[in-house]
């Protein structure tokens, strides 16, 4: 498993993902309040499979990291609005 690319990869993920309150939105994945999506993909296993060529292994790893970056990227815009 090569770290370096599979992390270039999540940063690529996290430049392409919008969080707009409690809507996270993506241009690889439609969100549900984008009925209209061009996106043909519908999962995110399935987008970096067939778009970054990874195995499953390197799903989980990728999955991981770019959801603990959402998720702490939100937790701290919503800290932020508090103050």
């Amino acid at each position: 498993m090569n770290k370096k690319y599979l992390n270039k990869v999540v940063n690529q993920l996290v430049s392409e993902t919008i969080i707009d309150g409690n809507i996270v939105s993506t241009t690889f994945i439609p969100s549900f309040s984008s009925f209209f999506s061009s996106s043909p993909y519908t999962s995110f296993s399935e987008f970096v499979i067939e778009v970054y060529g990874l195995t499953e292994e390197e799903v989980k790893y990728v999955w991981k990291q770019y959801r603990y970056i959402i998720i702490m990227g939100w937790k701290r815009k919503e800290e932020r609005k508090r103050k």
